[in-house]
Order: structure tokens, then sequence, then C-alpha cells
């Protein structure tokens, strides 16, 4: 009975995978070659805010240059991952340390997703006659919003460096920090074409999800651990249908210290764990939560 319930959560789960997610990552499932902004891979991650100004990026690209298709998806994509982004950086940041990261995300994909805008600049506003050009004014731009930012809340930008105590700034001038090191990179790279600079914008936010989602499998398997009683019932099953929500992300997304056959295992402890769970609770009935 117990294993016939886990496998309904589990199935419930698999027929809400993200297609566009899924899209998204397959960009460089093959290599798994991840490519992120220098101060992301420092301490501390801010996977979702660096996605989310990719993004603002992408949309800011003169759309006649790119197939207007790719552009949807991709957002959809990103819209979906960020969702499964936020949810790993939350549970890896116990003492919360991260809060303003995330709520810079959040601040950064809302105005680019809802208003056409990167904090109160508007996307469309910002194109240029070439991606040098472009990517020069975005960096300007950024600069600008940094600068004036710290300097509001009285904060010496002098010789600043990227550490832990980074995430204690203003929320818009971690926002603009993530901006001018995305479009220094860029500039760096020379990309000369827009439809270049939109593949390579796609790359490096597959590449960012793949580095975020290779948490995901762990942090998933810790919430079978945590709570007690009732509590950790509800966490059980909400836990088994985000594995089948997730089945192919982990799959694509596997870490490369982790073989295949330990993936695959991932639904047997979910089994284990439902095993747990008294028996006169689960035949309650099947209660799902899906926020």
């Amino acid at each position: 009975m117990l294993i016939k319930r886990t496998e309904y959560w589990f199935k419930t789960g698999q027929k809400k995978q993200p297609k566009y997610l899924i899209d998204v990552l397959m960009q460089n499932a093959s290599t798994k070659q991840v490519i992120l902004p220098s101060f992301c891979r420092a301490k501390p991650p801010c996977w979702a805010l660096v996605v989310a100004t990719l993004t603002s990026i992408s949309i800011a690209i003169p759309h006649p240059s790119c197939d207007s298709n790719l552009v949807k998806k991709l957002l959809k994509g990103v819209n979906e991952g960020l969702r499964y982004a936020k949810f790993v950086e939350k549970k890896l940041d116990a003492a919360g340390d991260l809060r303003s990261l995330r709520k810079a995300a959040d601040v950064v994909w809302v105005k680019a997703d809802l208003y056409r805008e990167w904090l109160h600049e508007s996307l469309d506003d910002l194109r240029a006659e070439n991606t040098t050009v472009f990517n020069e004014k975005l960096y300007r731009i950024a600069d600008s919003w940094f600068k004036d930012t710290m300097v509001t809340a009285g904060i010496n930008t002098n010789s600043l460096v990227w550490d832990e105590n980074s995430s204690k700034w203003p929320i818009e001038a971690l926002a603009a920090y993530a901006m001018m090191k995305i479009t220094e990179q860029l500039k760096k790279e020379e990309l000369g074409s827009w439809e270049i600079l939109f593949a390579r914008i796609r790359y490096m936010i597959s590449s960012t999800f793949h580095d975020c989602f290779e948490n995901l499998g762990h942090v998933i398997s810790k919430e079978f651990d945590q709570g007690t009683s009732r509590g950790r019932e509800e966490r059980v099953r909400l836990s088994i249908v985000l594995l089948g929500e997730t089945e192919e992300i982990l799959r694509i997304s596997e870490p490369r210290n982790v073989s295949s056959s330990d993936e695959a295992q991932m639904p047997s402890i979910a089994m284990q764990n439902a095993d747990t769970l008294p028996l006169t609770s689960l035949d309650d009935g099947i209660t799902i939560v899906t926020k």
C-alpha cells in the first residue's frame, strides 16, 4: 500500500516536469562545461541572480536579430528554472546569510519578466548598433547604479572585492555588480553578432543552472531527514513529488563525481523514507501540496 502511494506521488511529479527548463539544460548537456562569471565561482553562491541578469540582457537584444521563439522558450525555461534554483539556494543557506542576494535576484527577474526593465532602466532603451557598443552601454549603466547606490549607503567603493561580506550590500548594488561583472566578461569575449551573443548568453544560463542543480539531489534527499511527525510526513510527500518532477533535471545535471547508478537510487530512497511513515496517517488520504 505504501509503495503504491509513493509511486502515485512520484508519477504525479513526473507529469509536471518542466519541459522548457529541460530544453535550456540540454544546451550543454553533452559537455556539462560550466561557464560562470568569476564572481559567482566565489562565495557566496548566487545562481539565481546570475540567471536573472543574463536573461535581462537577452531581452534587451534586438529580437529581429534572433529567433523570437527561442527568446520566448528561454524566458519560459528561466521562469521554471528559477523556482528550483531559489529552492536550492534557500536550503543551502540555512543561516539566511544570502537573503539579500535572493531578493536581488527576485527584483531583477520580476522587473525583466513583467516590465522589460533592469532595475528602473527600460531594456528596450538599452539597444545599440552593435554588440560591442551594447555591452559597453550595459556596463556603464550598471557601474553608475553600483557607485550611486553604494555611496548612498555610505560604503566606500575603492578596492572592493567580492567576499563573504558582499551579501550585505544594498539589493540594487548587488544587482548592479552582477550586471557589471557579466557584461565585463562578455566584452572580453568580443562576440561579433547578435546571434552569437544570444547563443552565448543562453549557454551561460544553461551552465549556471547545471552548476546549481548539481546540488538539487542532495537538497531533496535532506528533506526526507527533516521534521517530525505530521510535518515530516508532508515533507516526504512533497519530496517524492519533487523527485518525480525533477527526474530529468537530475539526470541531465548529474554531478560529475556521482555515478548514474547512485542517481538511479533516488526513487528507491524515497520508497525507504515513505516506509518509515506511520501507516495510519497515510491511510487518511493523499495530500499533495504544490506551492
